[in-house]
């Protein structure tokens, strides 16, 4: 394809001329009009050379060709003082642009001429041309030419396009390394606008590589690479020496272009693989090696259904042979082992291996070996034989485990020796009795073998009774025994009263001795407390309090007082145990003094004692009740029924009333009666007997006593000691006299 020239052509010119002329012409029509500058760059556009067929890019821009005219720009004014320039007319105007466009179309022709006369002349340069003024045209149209992507492949022919500004819109195939355009539209050169689609169709070309001399593996690859997707390698041996393991041959050939799918098939010289060791292997896992190496095993030897192995093989371990080859081995019998088997399992498996000439034997054996089993064979267990020969075997002979459950130890070991067995007890000191043995009595077991006795050990119950529980305990740990008491709270207050089994008896060790316990609590002291407190005290020591007067009169328990307990404070007795009180009932002293007597005895009767009133008076007889003057103080209170002496006088009037009594009683006896005093004696008042005092009994039993010392006549004529009576209450039991106790504030 030429190359068109890059300069003006006569057209080019001519046409330029017209657009002169037009100038002209409208100069003439807008004679009336002001005069504008005309931007000549904006309006006449540059000759671009036209595109070659490689060369598919717009030469003017689109914008150049949309964009709007500039508008014209009026002349500028002349400067101040000048006077503005004389405007050409406008045939002058016109005779110069005729001129013109007649000079630049000859010159343009007459260039053309020139270089197509001379081919070997370079291409000539295009002449700047001055612009000229004209008037604006309508925008132009503008074009590109379509680039020829035939016969590319689809990669670089889309980049093209895409360069070229044409989107491609292949069919037929897709846009990779292995398709070509086959053809194109629009076709090459076309001028159409920019962005205009071009579709191409695309053709499959794949090349098939040059496999020679490469591996099946290698080969596959560069397939896949060359875009074939199928490959088939056969290993077939070739004529005349060729490279081991290499292709050296292939269908379709090297460099064969394909518009298709198609496999390629080569062909492989196989490897040479070395003959592998398997003398020594089994038969099976012999063949196996054999196998993985491409080769094909021969056997030969004795037959048997299992266990030969390989004596020999031909070719040797090492030597080069061709995948498929036979390789011969030579087999032998080998001895199983018997351990452990039974005669017949031992006589099948002889079988199976060869030996058809087998022989059993039972004997004793040693005391490891399991019975009925075979210990002993001939030929060895592993032993490599050419030809089948006879085997013998030993089985174990087992003897009878006598019966020694209920034995002593002693016995047990005895009657175990005599059966040529070891006995193994879990223990030996003390006395000991067979509980269990394994193995059991009747079973077998070998010659020698030790049988495992589990023995009780026997131990002699000590006697705990009456001991404290904490020492019992002590006592039966020491023996090997163990404690089982009824009650485990306080221990150190508690004593045995009985225990089982009894004292002497042979029980097994860490046996339980169960005890039969109470617990003993000392008993306190509540002589001189009062019964509330003496009882609380006594229930929180665990006794039981049993008052003597507590059922008489329970509305006045707060105001008894222990004289005596039984037992006697300090004593150990049973918990819960009874405690006998001795009590007496305390009364405290009314305040009598002012009152007169019968009052004060009243009173002292509702406190349950007594008063007794000692009258101060100079007459023997008085008028009235006497007062109370004056009673013994007392620290704390007396005893129920003691008698108190209180004093008293009579009142003021009795002594001057008995006075006039007197006085008028004598005046009227006149002379007899003064004869009367003269000759009888005025009495004295008796003596008053001595103070009474009570002292109490301390009884070993409930209820107490009370004793009353005073003197014989009561009056106390007598000292105390010689008037000492006694009074004892009726109806109450014989008592032994255990001390004496002085009432407080009384003389001893």
């Amino acid at each position: 394809m030429c190359e068109r020239p890059s300069g003006r052509s006569p057209a080019n010119a001519l046409a330029q001329a017209l657009v002169w002329f037009a100038l002209g012409m409208g100069a003439s029509w807008a004679q009336d009009a002001p005069v504008q500058t005309i931007d000549r760059s904006r309006l006449l556009q540059k000759r671009v050379p036209a595109p070659t067929p490689t060369d598919t890019k717009p030469q003017v821009p689109a914008q150049a060709a949309t964009r709007a005219p500039t508008p014209a720009t009026p002349d500028p004014a002349p400067p101040a003082g000048q006077a503005p320039p004389q405007r050409p007319s406008d045939r002058d105007r016109f005779n110069k642009a005729l001129a013109a466009a007649a000079a630049a179309a000859a010159a343009a022709a007459a260039a053309e001429r020139a270089r197509a006369s001379d081919p070997a002349s370079p291409p000539r340069q295009p002449t700047p041309e001055r612009p000229t003024p004209r008037t604006p045209d309508p925008p132009a149209r503008v074009t590109v030419t379509v680039p020829d992507v035939t016969a590319m492949p689809a990669l670089a022919a889309v980049q093209r396009l895409g360069q070229a500004g044409f989107p491609p819109r292949p069919e037929g195939g897709t846009v990779d390394r292995w398709h070509w355009v086959e053809a194109q539209a629009p076709r090459a050169g076309t001028q159409v606008p920019p962005q205009t689609p071009v579709r191409i169709r695309l053709l499959p070309r794949y090349r098939v590589p040059d496999l020679a001399g490469q591996a099946c593996v290698d080969a596959r690859q560069a397939v896949l690479n060359a875009g074939l997707a199928q490959f088939q390698c056969e290993v077939v041996a070739g004529p005349g020496t060729l490279p081991s393991g290499r292709i050296y041959s292939q269908s379709p050939g090297p460099g064969t272009v394909l518009n298709e799918q198609r496999p390629v098939q080569a062909r492989q010289q196989p490897v040479q693989v070395l003959v592998p060791d398997v003398v020594g292997m089994p038969e099976a896992q012999a063949a196996a090696a054999v196998g993985q190496r491409n080769l094909k095993a021969s056997m030969s030897g004795p037959p048997a259904s299992t266990g030969r192995q390989v004596a020999s093989q031909s070719p040797q371990a090492g030597a080069p042979a061709l995948p498929g080859s036979s390789v011969s081995l030579t087999l032998a019998l080998v001895v199983p082992p018997f351990n452990g088997l039974d005669c017949e399992a031992a006589r099948t498996r002889a079988r199976a291996h060869g030996f058809d000439a087998f022989g059993c034997e039972v004997r004793f054996a040693g005391a490891s070996q399991p019975l009925h089993r075979v210990f002993e064979q001939v030929p060895r267990a592993g032993a490599v034989l050419a030809s089948p020969q006879p085997v013998q075997v030993a089985v174990a002979k087992a003897v009878q485990v006598p019966n020694v459950v209920g034995l002593g130890l002693g016995n047990a070991l005895a009657a175990l020796d005599g059966a040529t067995l070891q006995g193994r007890p879990d223990g030996s000191d003390g006395d000991r009795d067979v509980r269990t043995q394994r193995p059991a009595a009747g079973s077998e077991a070998p010659p020698h073998s030790a049988v495992e006795l589990a023995t009780q050990r026997f131990e002699k119950v000590p006697s705990v009774v009456g001991l404290w529980l904490s020492d019992a305990k002590a006592r039966l740990q020491t023996a090997g025994l163990a404690d089982k008491p009824d009650h485990s709270d306080r221990p150190a207050a508690r004593k045995v009263d009985d225990q089982q089994p009894p004292a002497g008896q042979r029980v097994a060790a860490d046996s339980a001795v169960a005890l039969a316990t109470h617990v003993e609590v000392v008993v306190p002291d509540v002589l001189l407390k009062r019964l509330p407190a003496a009882m609380a005290t006594l229930t929180q020591g665990g006794l039981l309090p049993r008052p003597d007067r507590e059922d008489r009169d329970p509305d006045r328990d707060p105001d008894r007082e222990v004289r005596s307990q039984t037992p006697a404070a300090g004593t150990f007795v049973r918990e819960n145990s009874e405690v006998a009180l001795a009590t007496m009932r305390l009364v405290v002293v009314p305040a009598v003094v002012g009152q007169t007597c019968d009052s004060a005895m009243q009173k002292a009767r509702d406190q349950g004692i007594a008063f007794r009133c000692k009258v101060d008076s100079l007459l023997p007889v008085t008028l009235g009740q006497p007062v109370v003057t004056s009673q013994p103080g007392f620290d704390r209170p007396v005893d129920q029924d003691t008698l108190i002496e209180v004093l008293a006088r009579p009142p003021w009037w009795s002594t001057p009333a008995l006075l006039a009594m007197l006085v008028s009683g004598i005046g009227g006896l006149g002379w007899g009666g003064r004869r009367w005093i003269r000759w009888r004696p005025i009495p004295v008042p008796p003596t008053p007997p001595a103070p009474t005092l009570y002292w109490r009994l301390a009884p070993d039993i409930a209820p107490a006593l009370s004793l009353h010392l005073g003197g014989a006549d009561g009056r106390g004529g007598r000292d105390r000691e010689s008037a000492m009576g006694w009074r004892v209450a009726g109806g109450e039991p014989l008592v032994c006299l255990r001390g004496l106790q002085p009432l407080a504030g009384e003389p001893t």
